[in-house]
């Protein structure tokens, strides 16, 4: 079975236990790990425990979680799904969507999509676009294999070394055009530019943090990011009695940037209107 694998710091600590209920509740036999830099709340990794997360404890500090989860392999010799902390898990269909777009793109050993050619517009980062040297791979969902590991070992160390000398970063998207380069300068395929569907992008929960306000205030953008089927599944999910424990805690111990997101991806999940239903009698 595969492991369901993402990295985190004390910054967005409080995502993890419904990430992690999620995902057991998603895959019940899976072998899901954290990666963790700096002090967990005792609280939060009694959560993790209770849910059966392998917590791995890293000793270096101030790296980018983001980015090291690409980098840094404590897991051990099975596929991974390498994933954004902030996600809550809405079904398993994530997995064997990525399994399918591994071997129709032809790309052997791993899958992950094409970040989008335009935006966001970093006209000081990125001036011509997400493209030639500032390619990108989305990083929320990534499907790795035991191959990957073995072929991008190489380069991985040298991003891993350039995070920890803190000459990689500092712009939100490092983490993805790093993924981009390991695996180009690994001699592996790239990914064609298809549209991620948006019925497997799960909960992603960082959405309605406040900063995010851009996109969970825009109605067309979120029927986009959160269809309508994904909309049932969530109400589904936050109906299930273990994972309301589990988000009580959260709520009740969590810091303020979780607690927020939760209350706004709540908010908007229960308040939705399917347009298809709209106007039948």
């Amino acid at each position: 079975m595969s492991a369901i694998y993402t990295c985190c710091d004390a910054k967005y600590q409080w995502f993890l236990p419904t990430w992690a209920y999620s995902a057991r509740r998603a895959w019940p036999d899976a072998d899901i790990q954290v990666d963790y830099y700096g002090d967990l709340h005792t609280d939060c990794l009694a959560l993790l425990q209770r849910i059966g997360v392998r917590v791995a404890f890293l000793e270096c500090y101030n790296l980018i979680p983001s980015c090291t989860r690409f980098t840094f392999n404590s897991k051990d010799g099975s596929e991974v799904l390498i994933t954004d902390c902030d996600i809550a898990f809405l079904d398993s269909g994530v997995l064997d969507y990525l399994r399918t777009k591994m071997l129709l793109d032809g790309l052997g050993c791993y899958a992950a999509f094409q970040g989008a050619r335009k935006r966001p517009i970093r006209p000081d980062i990125a001036p011509d676009g997400w493209v030639g040297n500032m390619r990108r791979l989305c990083g929320g969902f990534v499907l790795v294999t035991p191959e990957w590991w073995s072929r991008t070992v190489k380069a991985r160390v040298k991003y891993h070394t350039m995070i920890h000398e803190h000459s990689w970063g500092g712009y939100r998207e490092a983490d993805e055009v790093m993924l981009c380069r390991i695996c180009e300068e690994s001699g592996l395929p790239l990914p064609g530019y298809q549209k991620f569907a948006e019925i497997h992008r799960n909960l992603h929960v960082g959405d309605f943090r406040e900063d995010m306000n851009h996109r969970w205030t825009n109605d067309i953008k979120m029927m986009r990011l959160l269809p309508a089927p994904s909309i049932d599944k969530a109400k589904t999910l936050l109906e299930d009695e273990g994972f309301q424990d589990v988000l009580s805690e959260v709520r009740l111990h969590g810091d303020e940037v979780v607690t927020y997101a939760w209350k706004i991806a709540i908010a908007h999940i229960m308040s939705f209107q399917n347009p298809a239903s709209l106007g039948r009698v």
